[in-house]
């Protein structure tokens, strides 16, 4: 079982950190829209500078939980690893789940700035008004959502990397979903609790925003 306290702590740190940053990417947004705003003033520069300032909160938190992750599933056997191989992975996953990661939020602030800013025009509006219209966007209920869901992932990806690394030694393990088993436990999830891979599930935690499963591996 992971230790909850240190993935509680993932989360906090991580919805810490993208509100911080989305507080600042809202003030720059406001400030680049002009007044009266226009969606013309945000050009492709503006969009790559978002985009690159995540990537670079993002990435690293995301490796360093893999590890976490993996270093926990290796500390239930006496199997050892390349710690060096573990490390490659999490790189190699944090950098490319990161950037697809990154891509989808911005694409959807995007698309939610375009809805967003013809009340401007249509309801008249202030500065003001806008910038706290546009505050669920970027405000610290989206930072927890994205961070509790991407704390599952991370840690879920090193739980079965190690288990990977296990398996190429010779020992077979077998994947079981996890879940707290308790009144919070959603209908999605509850169904799942302590099924093998293959048993009801093929695709790992996270099953939905907010989830807060994990994998456990037995001896195949």
């Amino acid at each position: 079982m992971p230790d909850f306290n240190n993935r509680t702590d993932w989360e906090d740190k991580l919805s810490r950190q993208l509100a911080r940053l989305q507080q600042r990417e809202l003030t720059r947004l406001i400030e680049a829209l002009g007044e009266p705003p226009s969606l013309d003033n945000l050009h492709p520069e503006f969009w790559n500078e978002f985009s690159t300032t995540l990537r670079g909160e993002l990435i690293p938190t995301l490796e360093r939980i893999f590890l976490d992750g993996a270093e926990q599933t290796l500390g239930t056997t006496s199997i050892g690893v390349d710690w060096a191989l573990i490390n490659q992975a999490a790189a190699q996953w944090a950098r490319s789940y990161g950037y697809d990661l990154v891509q989808d939020i911005t694409t959807n602030t995007r698309t939610a700035l375009q809805e967003k800013l013809p009340a401007y025009f249509e309801q008249g509006q202030t500065i003001g008004q806008l910038r706290e219209s546009l505050q669920p966007l970027f405000g610290p209920v989206r930072a927890e959502l994205i961070a509790t869901t991407e704390v599952t992932r991370a840690a879920v990806q090193g739980e079965l990397e190690t288990a990977r690394q296990i398996s190429q030694a010779g020992v077979q393990m077998v994947a079981i979903w996890q879940t707290n088993n308790d009144d919070f436990v959603c209908p999605i999830c509850a169904p799942l609790n302590q099924k093998r891979y293959g048993d009801g599930w093929t695709v790992p935690p996270p099953a939905h925003p907010r989830c807060r499963c994990w994998i456990s591996h037995e001896f195949s």
